[in-house]
């Protein structure tokens, strides 16, 4: 297994906001299990499971909460199609679930550009399983071991405006909306 405090150098600290979907509360315990299941064999820490629509968003908390009401309004529910496991070097993007971009992925991610009056950047849709600095051989042999169990799909119901500051830890939920 990974050593914890490998996995949590300076790079894994953030400023800003971020634009969330969440799972429905059905299938959310299945998601929590297997991101249980990755930060105990990685020795990382859990978080809660996601797919960030929107990043790297500015500090005008009272801005971004009126956006993130219209932004809410404005969208649904979203059934996410899941195509295996993936990892990259990225702290943020260890080892996550590969969403399939679907055109309702991206008119979700379309919308919240132009709610937020923010610039495209490039958007690889994901859940992240584990967060960290991880082993190259134990990403690829936890692949083999974990996909057979990913759920092929998910129901994302809520839309979530998350305060990130510090470590993953100390991240802070400020607002949350039910999808219609």
């Amino acid at each position: 297994m990974a050593q914890a405090d490998k996995n949590h150098r300076i790079d894994s600290e953030h400023d800003g906001y971020a634009i969330w979907l969440v799972p429905d509360d059905s299938d959310q315990p299945q998601w929590s299990k297997l991101i249980e299941r990755c930060s105990r064999f990685f020795g990382v820490s859990p978080h809660v499971p996601h797919v960030t629509l929107l990043a790297r968003l500015g500090d005008d908390t009272d801005n971004h909460l009126r956006l993130f009401e219209k932004l809410a309004s404005n969208l649904n529910r979203i059934e996410l199609s899941f195509l295996g496991i993936g990892f990259r070097v990225e702290f943020f993007q260890a080892f996550f679930a590969i969403v399939e971009s679907s055109a309702e992925v991206q008119s979700a991610r379309e919308r919240a550009i132009q709610t937020f009056g923010v610039k495209e950047r490039p958007f690889a849709p994901h859940l992240s399983l584990a967060y960290g600095h991880l082993d190259e051989t134990q990403q690829r042999e936890y692949k083999q071991v974990l996909e057979p169990d990913m759920p092929p799909s998910s129901v994302m119901s809520k839309l979530v405006l998350m305060r990130l500051k510090g470590t993953h830890m100390q991240w802070t939920q400020l607002a949350e909306q039910q999808l219609g």
